[in-house]
């Protein structure tokens, strides 16, 4: 009797030992729900990465009216979809007196213009120059509603990169997310020019 007793004392202990080890929790922190990042495309062709920034369905910011403008917070204030840098509008934008440098890039409806001033004691263009530049850039690309300009250094810096990487023939659009933060930060939808 007093040995069935040890022995089921032993089991007790030994099982209690086994269920300590089967914990479903054990890894939590470390293990668990470790996918894959998967990329696919949206229905415009753009890549979309699977992680996001926010639930869109809850997220009634990236809404106009009732209809939702993305599926993947990736479009801002702007709406802007698809991104291309054009090298000769830069280069007539360029042309103009007062401007040293400038890159322009097309987006769906818009087109923004970065552009260096000779003097660089000017911070930011006048009207004046802004109404020039957009003169020019619309006359050669007549469908597009407005047009951004600035001499933002983090613009132009920007709008620099995207520049050499289209004349490196690599693409730009996968820059869309943060060049939608960017002209967010630092246009206001009403600063376009028609």
């Amino acid at each position: 009797m007093q040995r069935a007793a040890k022995l089921g004392a032993a089991a007790l202990v030994i099982a209690a030992m086994l269920t300590g080890c089967i914990d479903e929790r054990q890894g939590d922190i470390g293990n668990r729900n470790i996918r894959q990042q998967q990329h696919k495309k949206d229905a415009n062709g753009n890549w979309v990465i699977d992680k996001r920034f926010a639930v869109d369905q809850m997220n009634e910011m990236n809404r106009a009216g009732s209809n939702r403008l993305n599926s993947n917070n990736l479009v801002g204030a702007h709406k802007n979809y698809r991104m291309e840098m054009n090298s000769d509008v830069s280069e007539a934008v360029a042309a103009l007196p007062d401007i040293r440098a400038a890159y322009v890039l097309l987006a769906d409806q818009n087109i923004y213009v970065a552009i260096t001033l000779e003097d660089p004691a000017i911070q930011e263009p006048s009207y004046d120059i802004k109404r020039k530049v957009a003169r020019i850039v619309k006359e050669l690309h007549p469908n597009r509603k407005l047009v951004y300009v600035s001499s933002d250094p983090v613009f132009v810096e920007r709008m620099t990169m995207y520049m050499n990487e289209a004349q490196l023939k690599r693409p730009v659009q996968p820059y869309i997310a943060e060049f939608n933060a960017m002209v967010d930060r630092v246009f206001a939808l009403d600063e376009g020019i028609e």
